[in-house]
């Protein structure tokens, strides 16, 4: 029996970071509201520990919303419409749309929030770490 998707679990990752909340745990990987991060060094913490990471791209959004209301509210837009995308989704954009951009270190996000939201599509009520940043034209 192969259990090597155990093993390979990012929540398990995160679980062994110093700290007993989230906030404790991404401080502990030097993700701080109020800082700023490299868009390599946040996709690098999605792949790695499993924390949803969203770049809003509309500071009001960004700053006096909630994570709960925005994924609520902009559930039936397309990805691409929304103020905000997952870092996975950013990078496969611009990717798939060739488009050149810096060196992902060299890019960075405003930390707005740390926290956990409910997932209750995710077979029962699980709490999902998040990470919510601005990231501000250049």
């Amino acid at each position: 029996m192969d259990n090597s998707c155990q093993t390979d679990d990012p929540r398990r990752t995160l679980l062994r970071v110093n700290g007993t909340t989230i906030e404790e745990k991404c401080a502990e990987l030097g993700i701080i509201p109020g800082g700023r991060n490299s868009l390599g060094m946040l996709k690098e913490i999605t792949e790695r520990y499993g924390v949803d990471i969203y770049l809003f791209l509309d500071e009001r959004i960004a700053r006096h919303s909630t994570m709960k209301d925005d994924l609520e509210d902009f559930r039936a837009v397309p990805p691409q419409a929304r103020p905000y995308l997952e870092i996975s989704d950013f990078f496969r954009m611009i990717q798939e749309q060739q488009l050149g951009i810096p060196d992902p270190e060299s890019l960075s996000a405003e930390i707005i929030a740390v926290g956990e939201i409910e997932c209750v599509s995710c077979g029962g009520a699980i709490h999902k770490p998040y990470i919510r940043s601005y990231l501000s034209p250049p």
